[in-house]
């Protein structure tokens, strides 16, 4: 469910990409690197936060059931 929502994101994301890029040309080009930059920024944050709710699951998990 969590996969699928961040999946819908980074499609988005290209669609408005590629619309921008369609708009105004050869002035995408100089800041393809930083686009794909915040990218990659972006997936490092949605797998830390990721990470971050399981491992606070895991350690909530056995208390509940105490």
């Amino acid at each position: 469910m969590v996969s699928s929502a961040i999946l819908g994101a980074i499609m988005e994301h290209e669609n408005m990409k590629r619309k921008a890029k369609s708009e105004k040309g050869h002035a995408m080009k100089k800041c393809h690197f930083s686009s794909d930059a915040e990218i990659a920024i972006l997936a490092l944050f949605i797998v830390f936060f990721v990470i971050s709710i399981i491992l606070v699951y895991f350690l909530f998990k056995p208390k509940k059931h105490l």
